[in-house]
């Protein structure tokens, strides 16, 4: 008799989805197509299957996609952020998710508006939706390469940003972090981190991963789904030059 019990328990969580997923349809309507019962359940996972908590994260999001106008963006927009090289899609990691590696040594303050960066990243983010779903995944992962970043490439309204961008991917992109590969953590890192883990949920904390040196890259990646500076420090086994 107890071993029936112990598989209902299992079955259990599938069914509260089920019945949070019913709830929180029935308060949202069918009339957003975007709105399907995937993102439905990715807005109810980042609130732990509550409903109210869940409906409100979804109104929140529709009016952030129709207020910032972010069906709109277009690759013309974003081109000259994009031209610097300091955020880009590569490859996937073990778990087909696919990849963003962003460089901040390549950030230059002043250079670009809060507006010109929140519009880049949420064209990122959509861009890595459709890459990462084609690969039969909902998640993304980063590659965050602080190598030679220094102070300069910092400045007050850098977080302002910061806080900005966190709570975009956050609270419109719910669930679809998958994880952070961090890189050359030194106590810049550490201080900039410290400021912003107030802002940080617990699931995304946990999602990241300070590594030792790039080569343990190759424990989360095939070397042929890294771009070629990384593959050959995995293939070194050592930092990169």
């Amino acid at each position: 008799r107890s071993a029936p019990a112990r598989a209902g328990a299992r079955r259990a969580p599938p069914m509260d989805e089920a019945t949070a997923l019913a709830e929180l349809r029935a308060l949202v309507g069918t009339d957003d197509a975007q709105a399907d019962d995937a993102a439905l359940l990715r807005f109810l996972r980042a609130r732990e299957l509550r409903v109210p908590a869940a409906h409100a994260m979804v109104q929140k999001w529709q009016a952030w996609r129709a207020d910032f106008g972010v069906d709109g963006i277009t690759e013309a927009d974003i081109a000259a952020e994009a031209a610097t090289g300091k955020a880009y899609w590569w490859g996937h990691d073990r778990q087909r998710r696919a990849c963003v590696v962003i460089r901040p040594r390549l950030h230059w303050p002043g250079k670009f508006s809060t507006e010109d960066s929140m519009r880049f990243a949420a064209f990122m983010m959509e861009t890595g939706v459709k890459k990462t779903e084609a690969l039969g995944s909902e998640k993304i992962c980063v590659i965050y390469d602080r190598e030679g970043m220094t102070r300069q490439n910092i400045d007050f309204s850098m977080f302002g940003v910061l806080q900005s961008l966190l709570g975009m991917v956050q609270d419109f992109y719910a669930e679809r972090l998958g994880a952070v590969y961090v890189l050359h953590a030194n106590w810049l890192y550490h201080a900039i981190f410290g400021m912003l883990k107030p802002f940080l949920t617990e699931r995304t904390k946990s999602k990241m991963k300070l590594l030792g040196s790039p080569a343990e890259l190759g424990e989360y990646f095939e070397l042929d789904q890294l771009p070629e500076y990384y593959r050959e420090a995995c293939e070194r086994g050592g930092a990169l030059r």
